[in-house]
């Protein structure tokens, strides 16, 4: 340089490091070899153009990118996206739950929805019932076995006692009057669930009362009066009488309170039937007013009653 030509003076250093006098043209020749070359290179540098400036559509990564210490070129940016760094040349958004474009939409990072698989349906009854051979009131809802045995059951005779006999009940109507006990829309019926199967035992224990009351009842009737029906022949000719259907009539004499001479009273109100009556329907309830109560009327029980003691007979 020419600050280090003016410090060593009329030396200078040959190839193998040695100071070395130069005489009067070696040493103009020097200088203007050093003056021609700062001119060159100083030429050269402002005629370069300057350099562009990187243009990004994102901000920048932030953290050291994996062997940084490694790297000789910008190329150190090119890890696989899949690991969640970006390479180079596709930089436009941080993924994976990082940053987004500011055209785009917070949507981009909410993850997305969860899709539940829809609930198994199924295909039997005894499937329904976990396995178990019948219901029970364990298969019930939570909280509602006292109110199905102290409420629901209840409705449910009132009900079946108003339909024709041997007549079960519709899902509807099971619905009908879960709402009533529980709420509206609290508990859904369906077709062979818990509360249509438990119900229906309760029918069949219910109709089956009814042939129990009504033997207990026609046994009764010949231990009570075994004086006058001591004989065989005698309870043939009672059977035969109450039963048979009295030429120009359209009813038997046993479905009424009073049958005198052609002349009677009180249709299905036969103390026999009423006695069945009592006993396998009213007596069920607390108030045995409640099944007659309103629209409420006994006519299927009533019905089954005089059934039950036609067939005893």
């Amino acid at each position: 340089s020419e600050a280090q030509s003016e410090s060593t003076g009329d030396e200078y250093v040959d190839e193998e490091g040695r100071p070395q006098d130069l005489d009067d043209d070696e040493d103009d020749a020097v200088t203007s070899f050093i003056h021609n070359f700062h001119l060159h290179v100083l030429t050269t540098f402002h005629s370069l153009p300057a350099p562009k400036k990187r243009k990004t559509n994102s901000p920048t990564l932030s953290g050291l990118a994996p062997n940084w210490e490694n790297a000789r070129s910008r190329n150190i940016l090119t890890t696989s996206v899949s690991c969640g760094v970006l390479t180079g040349a596709d930089d436009s958004m941080v993924q994976y739950g990082g940053f987004t474009s500011d055209g785009d939409t917070d949507a981009v990072e909410h993850p997305s929805e969860v899709r539940r698989s829809p609930q198994r349906v199924p295909t039997t009854r005894k499937e329904a019932r976990g396995g178990a051979k019948k219901w029970t009131l364990s298969h019930l809802p939570n909280g509602t076995i006292k109110l199905f045995q102290d409420a629901v059951v209840p409705f449910v005779r009132i009900k079946a006692g108003t339909k024709a006999p041997w007549a079960g009940l519709t899902t509807g109507d099971v619905q009908a009057i879960v709402d009533k006990v529980f709420g509206e829309d609290e508990h859904l019926v369906t077709e062979n669930d818990v509360w249509c199967g438990l119900i229906s035992y309760r029918l069949n224990d219910w109709h089956a009362s009814f042939g129990q009351n009504g033997l207990k009842t026609v046994e009764q009737l010949f231990k009570d009066n075994m004086d006058e029906f001591d004989t065989k022949d005698a309870i043939t000719n009672l059977v035969n009488t109450l039963l048979t259907i009295p030429e120009g009539e359209e009813t038997a004499p046993f479905i009424w309170r009073e049958w005198v001479n052609g002349k009677k009273k009180g249709i299905f109100q036969a103390e026999l039937i009423l006695n069945v009556f009592a006993l396998a329907h009213l007596y069920l309830f607390d108030d045995p007013f409640d099944c007659v109560a309103g629209d409420h009327k006994p006519t299927g029980a009533l019905l089954l009653s005089m059934q039950v003691v036609c067939s005893y007979f």
